[in-house]
């Protein structure tokens, strides 16, 4: 997931042209703002470059303190890379990031700094990859991670910063695969896997990570599960196949 930053950059107010500067040590400009000579605040529209004049960002300042909509573009200087709303020198509001061909790559929802509602990412075909909701900068409640065809890759559940609840695998067909429960980040409870029908295949029984699987019986035929899917939380590789569950 792509983080959203801004930059900035100290100079002193030149008292003549009530403005300050910065520039590269070749002499191009890097940033121009208009200055508060009797405060030394910014105020209004600062205007950042990359080393080869063109435009990188236009930013707006009030009593030293960024506002509005600060607007940053790629190399070429008029594609639009991010667009970050402000409030009273915090994001706030929905920050959007964007691919060179102007498809969305990334939204995070801000409350004057602090991650807080929807967020979501994005394939460069302009799928999803990722969707959820964060509260005061965690993860809460449903995560969903696609595949790049579009279809469902698996969902896990957050509570209290940890993976709580229940989660879900899917097959490349975007058909349930394996569901079960993490409770404070391990596994525990039961782990189950279906056919493609919807019947349950076979049946693994965790208990704080402690595996202890039995057999299941099936109402449907038997057969193997999808290629081998995994993922990684709190540096450990969460490994799913027809042999069942790995850490």
């Amino acid at each position: 997931i792509l983080v959203l930053t801004t930059l900035i950059f100290f100079s002193a107010c030149n008292e003549a042209e009530d403005e300050c500067t910065e520039s590269y040590a070749g002499g191009q400009l890097k940033f121009s703002v208009s200055c508060n000579l009797e405060t030394g605040e910014y105020e209004g529209e600062m205007r950042m470059f990359y080393e080869d004049g063109t435009l990188m960002a236009i930013r707006q300042f009030q009593d030293g303190v960024e506002v509005d909509t600060a607007y940053y573009f790629y190399e070429d200087g008029t594609t639009v890379k991010q667009v970050i709303p402000f409030m009273s020198g915090y994001e706030h509001g929905e920050c959007l990031s964007f691919y060179e061909d102007g498809t969305t790559q990334e939204l995070i929802s801000y409350q004057y700094g602090i991650k807080h509602g929807p967020a979501a990412t994005y394939y460069a075909n302009g799928r999803p990859k990722e969707d959820g909701f964060f509260a005061n900068n965690d993860k809460y409640d449903r995560w969903t991670c696609f595949r790049e065809n579009g279809e469902q890759d698996y969902v896990l559940s957050y509570y209290d910063r940890e993976l709580n609840g229940p989660f879900m695998v899917s097959r490349e067909s975007g058909t349930p695969f394996m569901t079960g429960t993490f409770h404070r980040n391990v596994l525990d409870g039961d782990v189950l896997f279906y056919n493609e029908e919807g019947a349950i295949i076979f049946k693994e029984i965790w208990n704080m990570w402690k595996n202890n699987s039995v057999q299941a019986k099936s109402p449907g035929p038997e057969e193997a599960g999808p290629g081998k899917v995994s993922f990684e939380y709190e540096k450990k590789t969460i490994s799913i196949g027809p042999d069942g569950v790995s850490i």
